[in-house]
């Protein structure tokens, strides 16, 4: 490679860098279009990693891009799962699904959520089986069931506490 090749490469790198530490400055002070705005630029520049996706994705819902949003989960989700990292590939799931459903999109919903049950099955307890109780809450209190919306989320909130 030539020296100005490799200087415009390096200066590329430190760009994405800078952008990516005051995306995630941004972040902490909550000044989410900032935040969606720096990360946007590194993640232009070369892929964020999933747990980066993440929290843009986070600061894409917060300024209302639902749909960015949506689709930078998803690709966290499928970072996630390449690495093996099966508990934060099934929380993007789950919020993938939890999204669809209070969204008015239940077959969508029903995808994610299932995939989520299935990445979690035959892990120990954690806190993303926990997360899937909320759906079924959801589902119990706006179908007129009430009974079945306390006991599921009482469930989830024992389990959340045995988990601290």
């Amino acid at each position: 490679m030539n020296r100005p090749a490799t200087a415009k490469k390096a200066r590329s790198s430190s760009t994405r860098m800078q952008a990516l530490d005051r995306g995630r400055k941004s972040l902490q002070k909550q000044a989410w279009r900032a935040a969606f705005d720096q990360l946007s630029a590194a993640d232009r520049q070369a892929p964020l990693e999933p747990v980066d996706l993440v929290e843009l994705s986070k600061a894409a819902h917060l300024i209302g891009r639902q749909t960015a949003s949506l689709d930078l989960l998803a690709r966290a989700h499928q970072g996630f799962l390449g690495r093996g990292e099966t508990r934060p590939a099934a929380r993007s799931a789950f919020w993938l699904g939890f999204i669809s459903l209070v969204s008015g999109e239940p077959a969508q919903a029903s995808g994610w959520l299932s995939r989520a049950e299935r990445l979690l099955d035959g892990q120990p307890d954690c806190v993303e089986k926990g997360y899937l109780l909320l759906p079924v809450g959801y589902r119990s209190v706006h179908g007129g069931d009430a009974a079945v919306a306390y006991g599921g989320l009482r469930r989830g909130c024992r389990g959340g506490r045995a988990l601290r």
